[in-house]
């Protein structure tokens, strides 16, 4: 029979097979022992790498909300190992409020899948109640089925120290440049001075020769207006003066801009901007922002050039490089002939006290990008060397077009019959005589007091004597005492109908910019003149007979 030998042939195969597939298991055992060898030495290497680096680590899963802290995240915020909890829930709860929507953000990108890493700084509650700065670092390192974040892992790291010399670093720096500051603007103060000065003495001499003392006279006025304009900018510049908006032409603003920044240059201005353009701004604070863009320009071209000015209406999206919400935009763009700026300085341009022309404060741009982030608008800037320097200024536009403003024109002091009584309150005595006096000359009567306690009680005399006062201008500040603020309500209160003007030197003020919101009818900043007072009031009263805006 032949069976026998097949049986037999068949177990020797069988052996053999069972030899080659214990070889084969031998062999993939003793891979993964050494690959087992291998993850543990390589872990441990990434363990004795982050107790190096002194960085803490946490383990968080998505789906459970439970969180793993190891000991030395534990350390850095001197938590003991049974301390701090397990849930993000426990974790969320020890950031410090103002970073607490930030950081909530950036996790939510990571939730939702919009990003797969994060990196941020922020601060977190110690044990004993201290704030440290940390920086934040993770990674989706599983995702689900459903392709949301299962797992994500990440790094601390303790930046408190790190913080605390920036800050020294910083205020030092900041030291040494309000020193130059300081030694530039009294020197431009010192310019102005000498002119205002001098020109006045010079009127007194000229007494008796009218036409020569008029002269002398408005040359020291348009010193002391750049004395104005200088302290405007300095407050702008420290506090980012809040805009006092209305609809102006960009081309009219073009104009006197590029007549003021270019004089007594051999730069030459050259623009082309459709009268149709409108923009809703502030129109003393954007002049000034155009105007420093122009001086820089000039700066540039020290042998002369051209300064070439170019507008046009836009629409940006969302999510837009600016970060500006989607909308119909203005877009000025301001390019020169002058030898361009280092790409190394870029970035810093619009620092403040930061300059690489010898004798400038280093405030002139810093205060143009302060006021079109105020506008609601953004600045950028496009430069080699030796080609030149494009600023492009984007701001909301506007389809308002305003009725004319009565300040633009010529303003005549005819001799008149008193009719409108004015009321006006300011702490300072000679701001008080100053202003009767060119209220007078406007053919008004003018009424003064110290404070708002005394205006509320004058103005219910006068209104309780059937002479109530047409007009009440209101210092902001009163030192000691209740200010334009609170007097206006008050005054309000017994009289919806008053018609209150706010005036402070703080141009920066919310209630300079808003006045309308606390009840006033207009605002008028210090210093001002003749003209300025006339205007305010022409305005005011021609918009109680038309009703325009």
């Amino acid at each position: 029979m032949i069976t026998q030998p097949a049986t037999h042939q068949l177990v020797l195969w069988s052996i053999l097979a069972a030899l080659i597939a214990g070889a084969v298991i031998m062999r993939l055992l003793s891979k993964t022992k050494q690959s087992r060898k291998k993850n543990l030495k390589n872990e441990k290497r990434w363990q004795f790498a982050l107790e190096g680096s002194g960085d803490g680590v946490w383990d968080w899963e998505a789906q459970s909300n439970e969180i793993f802290f190891s000991e030395r995240y534990k350390e850095i915020l001197g938590f003991a190992d049974h301390e701090l909890g397990n849930s993000l829930l426990e974790w969320s709860s020890r950031l410090h409020p103002d970073d607490y929507q930030r950081v909530s953000e950036s996790l939510d990108k990571i939730v939702h899948g919009e990003t797969q890493t994060c990196a941020l700084e922020h601060r977190i509650r110690c044990k004993n109640g201290e704030y440290r700065w940390i920086l934040t670092r993770g990674k989706v390192i599983h995702q689900t089925a459903e392709g949301k974040p299962g797992r994500i892992t990440g790094t601390i790291t303790d930046m408190t120290e790190h913080r605390l010399m920036e800050d020294q670093v910083f205020k030092l720096q900041r030291l040494e440049s309000m020193a130059v500051l300081a030694g530039g603007i009294a020197h431009d103060f010192n310019n102005i001075l000498t002119a205002s000065i001098g020109y006045t003495s010079l009127a007194r001499i000229y007494l008796d020769a009218p036409s020569k003392a008029l002269k002398a006279l408005e040359a020291a006025e348009k010193a002391q207006h750049r004395a104005a304009e200088l302290t405007r900018q300095l407050l702008t510049f420290a506090k980012g003066g809040l805009p006092h908006k209305q609809s102006i032409s960009a081309a009219n603003l073009i104009h006197e801009s590029l007549s003021l920044a270019l004089r007594g240059t051999k730069v030459k201005g050259d623009y082309s901007i459709p009268e149709s353009i409108y923009v809703e701004a502030d129109e003393e604070q954007l002049n000034q922002a155009v105007r420093n863009i122009i001086l820089n320009a000039a700066q540039s071209m020290q042998d002369g050039g051209e300064v070439s000015i170019r507008a046009e209406n836009r629409t940006l999206k969302e999510n837009n490089i600016h970060e500006l919400p989607a909308g119909p935009y203005l877009t000025l763009s301001f390019s020169d002939q002058g030898c361009g700026i280092p790409s190394e300085h870029l970035s810093r341009i619009f620092d403040p006290f930061f300059s690489t022309k010898s004798g400038c404060t280093g405030i002139g741009l810093s205060t143009a990008h302060s006021i079109i982030r105020n506008h609601g608008g953004a600045i950028e800037v496009q430069s080699s060397m030796d080609s030149g320097t494009t600023f492009v200024v984007y701001l909301p536009s506007s389809e308002k077009v305003c009725a004319k403003d009565p300040s633009k024109d010529k303003i005549t002091y005819n001799e008149r019959t008193p009719k409108e009584h004015i009321l006006i309150m300011d702490d300072e005595e000679m701001i008080r005589n100053l202003s009767s006096e060119l209220l007078e000359v406007l053919g008004y009567q003018a009424f003064t007091c110290t404070n708002g306690e005394d205006a509320v009680e004058i103005y219910k005399t006068a209104l309780k004597a059937e002479l109530p006062f047409s007009v009440v201008i209101m210092d902001l500040t009163i030192p000691g005492g209740m200010g334009g603020k609170e007097a206006a309500q008050s005054i309000l209160a017994f009289d919806p109908n008053a018609k209150l003007i706010v005036s402070s030197g703080y141009s920066n003020d919310p209630v300079m910019a808003n006045y309308e919101k606390y009840g006033f009818i207009a605002a008028v900043s210090k210093p001002y003149s003749v003209d300025k007072i006339a205007s305010t009031l022409d305005l005011v009263f021609s918009r109680e007979r038309t009703g325009n805006c």
